[in-house]
């Protein structure tokens, strides 16, 4: 069941906060606590961010590592519990900045680690590009260096911005936005990321 279903108006909204961190997950608690992680070691102060994290874990394991991370027993995590292995991505990132409390909306993955200064950068580039949809650079951790090199099956993603598809691996949105489009398709196996940036850019 989900924590918070409601859409929040402005009313809702935390003196203060500036930027909501919108996370999509299932059963990688090993990967998601690696972002919860670097999440906490931001340069940005804590009372100005917020992170929602959207699970439809079966794993005991994710359940523990949220309810028990110190983002969330100092305030700034909220977790949204839906029926477990029964949302795409799409929907789950919905539900996250639906429940999002701050103007503007960060998309990540659970398989990221942003850098220290992340939070901070994102928040110059909206003040520098009011309303605008503002994407980052994605690369390879160079902790899995050696994986990538001896592994034939591993996998990741070099994406230099602005890239055609809006990756949601590192994408803010003014929330405003959000709510004037309706967000992602939910029903999407693949592309809402892009469909979304398509649909916001004609508006």
């Amino acid at each position: 069941m989900l924590e918070s279903q409601a859409r929040l108006s402005g009313a809702d909204r935390v003196a203060g906060l500036e930027i909501s961190v919108a996370v999509a997950t299932r059963d990688r608690p090993l990967r998601l606590r690696w972002l919860l992680n670097a999440l906490s070691e931001q340069t940005l102060p804590s009372e100005r961010f917020e992170v929602v994290v959207a699970h439809d874990s079966v794993s005991e394991e994710v359940e523990h590592l949220l309810s028990s991370h110190p983002l969330r027993l100092g305030g700034q995590l909220r977790i949204l519990r839906l029926p477990p292995r029964t949302q795409l991505a799409g929907a789950k990132r919905n539900a996250a900045w639906q429940a999002a409390r701050a103007p503007l909306v960060l998309f990540t993955d659970d398989d990221c680690r942003p850098g220290q200064n992340w939070l901070t950068q994102a928040l110059q580039a909206s003040r520098l590009h009011p309303g605008g949809i503002l994407q980052g650079r994605t690369l390879p951790d160079p902790d899995e260096s050696a994986i990538l090199r001896g592994s034939p099956w591993a996998h990741t993603v070099l994406i230099e911005p602005p890239t055609t598809w809006a990756e949601t691996c590192n994408i803010a949105y003014p929330r405003e936005l959000l709510e004037r489009v309706g967000g992602l398709a939910e029903l999407r196996h693949v592309g809402e990321d892009s469909d979304l940036a398509i649909r916001a850019r004609h508006a």
